[in-house]
């Protein structure tokens, strides 16, 4: 909130998109592992892999929503330089996520 209500609103809308940007990509990696025959009942690998992002996904489907919210009450001045504890939260929150995607990537995909 520190650069004003348009630069947060920017802020917001822009983790937004890029959120939304993550949720389709990972649909898609959904959809191509399902049409190759690398469902959940594939072996241990791929049940592991369907449960944890699919868990993910579903934090990551509240975060969004929270973003959302949060844009919302952005816009409609309901939040500023002087309320904006809820937002702090969605955002801490938001970063949690972004936490726990880079552990899933590593674990999943590097290692």
């Amino acid at each position: 909130m520190r650069r004003g209500e348009r630069g947060a609103a920017a802020a917001w809308a822009l983790g937004l998109a890029l959120g939304l940007g993550f949720a389709a990509v990972q649909a898609w990696l959904w959809t191509d592992l399902l049409a190759r025959g690398s469902g959940p009942h594939a072996g241990v690998y791929e049940s592991l892999f369907f449960g944890l992002t699919w868990i993910h996904a579903a934090h990551v489907a509240l975060a969004l929503m929270a973003l959302l919210f949060a844009q919302v009450g952005i816009l409609t001045g309901r939040y500023g330089a002087h309320r904006h504890a809820a937002v702090q939260n969605i955002a801490i929150f938001w970063h949690f996520m972004d936490v726990v995607w880079i552990v899933l990537f590593a674990g999943i995909f590097v290692f």
